[in-house]
């Protein structure tokens, strides 16, 4: 949000959406094994322990299905859950200063828009509800071949993992990359706010996070 950061702090932020510091596989082992019942290298034919990427609340890993299918495995960070309450304590006395402190601040309310980010940021640390919104939107687009929304492998995914096919594309950061590549930009563009409108005005829900992190053309 160039609008209200300047470009040092945006370039910052932006490192979260997939360039965050990776963790190894060996301190997330354990936890996707007890996740799947059943150890990395029977669940699946591949599995690479070199993170594709990685963001605040989870890394994600490609690996392949007994069956050849390519997917993605995303796995929720150890222990993130007590270290974003602790953050978001933080944030609401924070708010509860400014309030008290400022007039100008009062007029937006940043107390309730602390509950409301609470509420919001810690239903992401629950991946069921991710996989359950991707299967609700796939179903609305369905019919629409321009756009693609990974399934979902339910039977090794959870609260905690994310199994879902692998999409090959690029990331829509660069208009120079996309040419390169032969995808006009403005084209991605208003199929994005067609997408957007027809979310909210047709379907009544809408992907709430669409940064480039999220998006491959």
């Amino acid at each position: 949000r160039r609008d209200l950061l300047n470009d040092e702090w945006t370039a910052a932020f932006e490192q979260l959406q997939s360039g965050a510091p990776q963790l190894p596989f060996s301190a997330l082992e354990a936890q996707v094994e007890a996740s799947l019942g059943e150890p990395v290298d029977s669940a699946f034919a591949y599995f690479d322990t070199t993170p594709l990427a990685a963001a605040s609340i989870a890394q994600v890993h490609r690996a392949r299905l007994a069956s050849g299918r390519e997917v993605v495995v995303k796995i929720r960070r150890p222990a993130i859950r007590p270290r974003m309450e602790a953050d978001l304590r933080l944030l609401r006395h924070l708010a509860g200063l400014a309030e008290a402190n400022s007039a100008e601040a009062r007029r937006f309310r940043p107390q309730a828009l602390v509950d409301q980010l609470a509420r919001d940021i810690l239903d992401e640390l629950d991946f069921t509800r991710e996989g359950r919104n991707a299967d609700l939107i796939r179903t609305d687009y369905a019919d629409d071949d321009r756009i693609i929304v990974p399934t979902i492998h339910w039977q090794y995914s959870s609260e905690d993992l994310l199994v879902m096919d692998y999409i090959d594309g690029i990331a829509p950061r660069d208009p120079a990359v996309l040419r390169a590549h032969g995808i006009d930009p403005a084209a991605i563009a208003e199929l994005g706010a067609e997408l957007v409108m027809s979310m909210v005005l047709i379907h009544g829900r809408f992907h709430g996070d669409p940064h480039p992190g999220n998006l491959l053309c």
